[in-house]
């Protein structure tokens, strides 16, 4: 897995070990597609924002199969200095309807 990706503006987003692990112990079903996690941020469907939470939630169509699910979700935290990282990443059948979206494809 990588260390970081790059996400649709071009920004660095941190990959750390202990997302990794959250992941897959609590979605272990989309292990085998994290390596189109990268594919998620740079070329995502929809971005949302959770502005209380320092959060960015892409969603991207087309990655799971059908029966697992239809969006790879993928949800990007950002600390007080700026910086991102992943945060945790999950199959999920419909799009956040609560945050706020700020990219559309």
């Amino acid at each position: 897995m990588p260390s970081y990706c790059v996400d649709y503006r071009g920004r660095r987003v941190e990959f750390p070990d202990s997302a990794l692990h959250h992941i897959l112990s609590g979605h272990p079903d989309i292990g085998p597609y994290l390596p189109e996690i990268c594919e998620v941020l740079a070329d995502p469907d929809y971005v949302f924002t959770r502005p209380a939470q320092d959060t960015h939630i892409y969603c991207k169509d087309g990655i799971l199969p059908e029966e697992l699910s239809r969006y790879f979700t993928v949800y990007v935290r950002y600390n007080d200095r700026g910086e991102r990282g992943i945060a945790t990443a999950f199959p999920s059948r419909i799009l956040p309807a609560t945050e706020v979206q700020i990219y559309p494809r």
